[in-house]
């Protein structure tokens, strides 16, 4: 006889608290925050480099980056947390962002893309990770504004996603320091798709361990195990499969 299985595991974070893209009947360019609020207040943080110099600076207001990036050197704002809508619009309308970047930016929904502008370059991507205290898999969009002389990057949340690049600029790369924005741009998205790496091995350790449970003995756990795992690897395949163009 089939034993009957009613435990269940509980679903991953990640998977839950999803909107829809946006309010039926909104117009293209309708600002509306899709995601769910992942910080007390929205932070930026402002790297100028060049050759010579490195400055890092926590920043408030977005007129406090005008001397940075009326100057040679390169800069990039790096801002975290995306449901306030409205200190969000000040700081696009800075820097004449487009409409459509504007809406794609808080749309949490986006699928992995590029577009070009008259005066930016714009880049979707989904960041994955572990996260090192609890294990569990940290999701969240990622978009990147690719300027002249300026990278501006948003995060759902605080997540150092980018602690590589900070780490390569600290200790004077020298080819990061000598390039323009767009290496800064293609460095940090060489670092979300590197993270996707470690993502699959980890769910490579996960299969590996639900093997050695199922040769052990039958556990009521492993089918849920499996249904979690499963839809974790969709949800992965998903999120990656836009890379392919």
């Amino acid at each position: 006889m089939v034993k009957k299985i009613t435990k269940r595991l509980p679903v991953p974070h990640f998977l839950k608290h999803r909107r829809t893209s946006k309010k039926p009947g909104q117009a293209p360019g309708t600002l509306h925050f899709t995601g769910e609020k992942r910080l007390e207040n929205i932070t930026m943080h402002l790297y100028d480099y060049d050759v010579e110099q490195l400055g890092e600076y926590d920043i408030t207001e977005i007129e406090e980056s005008k001397p940075y990036l009326e100057s040679p050197s390169k800069t990039w704002i790096n801002v975290c947390g995306l449901h306030d809508v409205e200190r969000l619009k000040h700081i696009w309308n800075y820097f004449e962002l487009h409409p459509l970047i504007q809406e794609d930016i808080i749309n949490t929904n986006q699928r992995a893309k590029i577009e070009e502008y008259p005066e930016h370059m714009f880049f979707v991507l989904r960041m994955m990770s572990f996260k090192e205290d609890t294990g569990d898999l940290n999701v969240g969009q990622v978009s990147i504004v690719l300027s002249k002389n300026s990278v501006l990057s948003f995060q759902e949340d605080d997540f150092p996603i980018f602690d590589p690049v900070l780490h390569r600029l600290r200790n004077n790369a020298p080819r990061l320091r000598k390039e323009g924005p767009d290496y800064l741009a293609y460095a940090l998205i060489d670092t979300i798709v590197d993270h996707y790496f470690k993502v699959m091995e980890k769910f490579g350790d996960e299969i590996e361990a639900l093997e050695d449970k199922i040769l052990e003995g039958f556990d009521d756990d492993i089918p849920q195990h499996i249904h979690a795992l499963r839809r974790k690897l969709i949800y992965f395949r998903k999120a990656l499969w836009p890379l392919r163009d």
